[in-house]
């Protein structure tokens, strides 16, 4: 809760929160599960980390960037990111959804052989993510 807080109070001052996410790199992870579910067909959302306080996001449909506060383990993306407004198949819209649905959920994370898994806060994976 604090660091939604903390993310929430840096947004509304209008500066972005700068905090060391060296674990996640700056290369892309791609997501391979959503909500304990195995992504099938070959268009795969994936997150980046550019830079510290920073993220970039591929839903499957549209591309979405803003702020992120990653402080150890925990990790927070706003409710909502800039992004473009493609339409897009059927299908790729519902991936779209689902990947817009779980990020705000996501409160800390967990890197173990090369998969990085988001977590709830209850410690339950909502997505998970690897480097191909």
């Amino acid at each position: 809760m604090r660091i939604f807080l903390s993310f929430v109070a840096a947004l509304a001052l209008g500066t972005t929160p700068v905090l060391a996410q060296s674990d996640l790199g700056d290369e892309a992870w791609v997501a391979y599960e959503i909500s304990n579910l195995r992504l099938a067909g070959s268009i795969r959302p994936t997150i980046v980390f550019p830079e510290p306080g920073r993220v970039s996001v591929f839903s499957g449909c549209n591309r979405y960037m803003g702020p992120v506060v990653v402080e150890g383990t925990k990790l927070a993306f706003p409710p909502t990111l800039a992004g473009t407004l493609m339409a897009c198949p059927p299908e790729q819209e519902r991936l779209q959804k689902q990947v817009l649905n779980v990020l705000p959920m996501v409160r800390s994370y967990l890197l173990r052989d090369g998969i990085l898994s988001l977590l709830n806060d209850k410690g339950v994976a909502v997505m998970r993510l690897s480097q191909e």
